[in-house]
């Protein structure tokens, strides 16, 4: 019989959460339209892990020193990378927050959970408002039938807390189910965040185990001089970059601070990860606009849990955020996730066999992202029509990135000699690009996810003028 100080998985599930997972008498069982954990057995409840989980939107991965960055541009991330691991090819499922946030949290990629676009206000809508004094936003919702990151926490006794400052990771598009405690503090600062968190502190830490997600959205536009990490510029462009590097280091600050108010607990998963990355002229533009490059599409991700004695350092081969569910699950809770698109990389901290086979698994392995065209303006224009030529696909396969854009232009890039993607060789590799061009229209015949979930919020000025800061009215 257990004690005071454990829990049975099977005992803390709900009726329905039993029949989501397909848990019974002692044994799961999948069930075909949602994921579900495996094993079900008496774990202690204060011997697990607690997890944090903090996404730094829109923070590309090489203005950081440990990808290569010349200069430490977040000094706290650079110091814990050295008992790290850094995965140095990790990328987002799109480039866009809501559906690479989505991906995170059901470990599927965005035309199949649905969620392909975020808050956006398109020009019908804006019209809308400005004629009739109101105006609905209609959004995409992650589908109830598929579990999602703080859920199966929770269905397995975590105490699950979450904060957001991005509007694009709100209720509105079911990014607080699962969670104990949700918040949307919209554009708030990481020295919020931090509040946020050392206002529940007590609470957290009493959770024994817990779940903590943190989206801090300072890196996103519009960009802040923040002292004393920005440097003076003397022309346009550099002090652009100048203001992104100096909000590096200033959410940098808070997540130190935010580590520091955690860390008495010595068995601690801390993952910091990001949403997607930026342009900065690489091709064209600023931002996050609708393109695949690397730019936009590899991220950050780093997994520091010193108590696990791993050896640290980088990993080299392609992993996905697909990938961040099952191996969080895998770590806590011993066990796999159905139905997942991603796989667990646990093997990989053991540096042994079962590591070599995994690294040879995702060598072997193609990655793909999704992104509507922004260029439409019909808010109907997307959902519910298979229209290819409104949307960007990309396949990335070991140093290869294959774009295909929304007016069926291909390009290909080899990260090897091209990091920065100036070079299109896809005229160069005609066996690859034909191999790609199949295993990327062999994904597309899953088909989108139809009958998606809707919702709809109210358009106002406040709301507008969000949009507006953010980048998100067309």
């Amino acid at each position: 019989m257990a004690n005071n100080n454990e829990h049975t998985f099977c005992k803390d599930l709900t009726r329905r959460e039993f029949l989501k997972y397909g848990v019974y008498g002692g044994l799961a069982t999948g069930l075909s339209s949602g994921l579900w954990v495996s094993g079900c057995r008496k774990q202690s409840r204060d011997g697990r892990p607690n997890v944090v989980v903090i996404l730094i939107d829109t923070l590309r991965p090489d203005y950081l020193s440990f990808y290569g960055h010349k200069k430490v541009t977040a000094k706290f991330l650079a110091e814990i990378s050295k008992q790290s691991l850094i995965f140095t090819r990790a990328f987002a499922p799109s480039s866009w927050t809501a559906p690479s946030t989505a991906s995170l949290f059901t470990s599927r990629y965005p035309h199949r959970h649905g969620v392909v676009e975020g808050f956006f206000a398109h020009r019908s809508y804006v019209e809308q408002l400005r004629d009739k004094g109101e105006a609905k936003i209609t959004l995409n919702s992650i589908p109830k039938a598929i579990p999602t990151l703080p859920e199966i926490f929770r269905s397995i006794g975590y105490e699950t807390f979450g904060v957001s400052a991005n509007i694009n990771v709100s209720s509105e598009m079911g990014f607080d189910r699962g969670f104990d405690r949700f918040e949307l503090i919209s554009q708030a600062t990481a020295d919020e965040i931090y509040m946020w968190v050392k206002k529940y502190e007590r609470k957290i830490k009493n959770a024994r185990p817990y779940f903590l997600y943190l989206h801090p959205n300072d890196v996103h536009k519009p960009y802040h001089k923040r002292e004393p990490y920005f440097e003076d510029q003397d022309n346009a462009r550099d002090y652009l970059r100048a203001s992104y590097i100096s909000e590096i280091g200033y959410v940098d600050e808070y997540i130190e601070r935010i580590y520091e108010l955690l860390k008495p607990v010595d068995n601690m998963i801390f993952l910091v990860i990001s949403d997607h990355g930026e342009e900065f002229w690489e091709h064209g533009g600023t931002g996050h606009d609708a393109k695949l490059y690397r730019e936009l599409t590899q991220v950050l991700m780093l997994l520091h849990a010193p108590f696990l004695k791993f050896k640290p350092g980088h990993i080299e081969v392609n992993v996905s955020l697909i990938d961040v569910l099952p191996t969080l699950v895998e770590m806590v809770d011993g066990g796999g996730v159905q139905n997942a698109e991603g796989v667990s990389l646990r093997p990989l901290l053991k540096g042994d066999a079962s590591a070599k086979a995994l690294e040879d698994k995702l060598l072997n392995r193609v990655l793909f992202a999704h992104r509507i065209e922004d260029a439409i303006t019909s808010p109907e224009r997307y959902w519910g029509e298979d229209n290819p030529e409104l949307q960007h696909w990309a396949a990335i396969y070991r140093n290869w990135n294959l774009i295909e854009h929304w007016d069926s232009r291909k390009e290909l890039f080899d990260h090897k000699t091209d990091l920065v993607e100036q070079n299109d060789v896809f005229s160069k590799h005609p066996e690859l690009t034909s191999r790609l061009h199949t295993e990327l229209q062999n994904f597309k015949k899953q088909g989108l996810r139809k009958n998606a979930e809707r919702t709809s919020t109210n358009l106002d000025e406040n709301l507008l003028k969000t949009l507006k800061s953010l980048g998100y009215v067309e």
